[in-house]
């Protein structure tokens, strides 16, 4: 019996002490972010607008794009990077681009491999791009020059 009063009396305690506790102040909610726009120098304009080609590559589509070698020497070399696209199942609202990570992984195969790594409805909706790094897969290999 005293131990069935010494439990209801630790009970009502501690429902007592847990009531008067403050209840934690509410944290207002970041403001919405507002999107920036991104100043484009005109160094780059012939990448940005250069015309893709793709071809057709089996299940998926290929195509090759210049970029600059050295984002410090944009009229210097170039070299290619490979691209991959599955087309969307309906018509795309979008593209989404994939990455496997790496180091050395090939966005080619990945991008194949859309319907086991996206949900049905984002592979319905959006066409999968995968790039190849620089030096990796179809990419241009990295190439060392000698400094003479």
């Amino acid at each position: 019996m005293r131990v069935r009063i010494l439990v209801v009396t630790a009970l009502v305690c501690g429902v007592a002490i847990a009531g008067c506790s403050r209840a934690p102040e509410p944290v207002p909610l970041p403001a919405p972010a507002v999107p920036v726009p991104v100043p484009t120098e005109d160094g780059l304009a012939p990448f940005y607008e250069q015309a893709i080609e793709w071809r057709d590559c089996g299940d998926a589509e290929c195509a090759r794009i210049d970029v600059p070698l050295d984002y410090l020497n944009l009229d210097g070399r170039t070299t290619e990077l490979s691209l991959t696209r599955v087309p969307a199942a309906d018509e795309p609202i979008g593209a989404l681009f994939v990455n496997p990570g790496g180091p050395g992984g090939s966005a080619f195969d990945y991008a194949r491999a859309a319907d086991y790594i996206v949900s049905p409805s984002i592979r319905d909706a959006f066409d999968i791009i995968g790039v190849d790094p620089r030096g990796v897969a179809g990419s241009d290999p990295i190439r060392c020059w000698s400094d003479t």
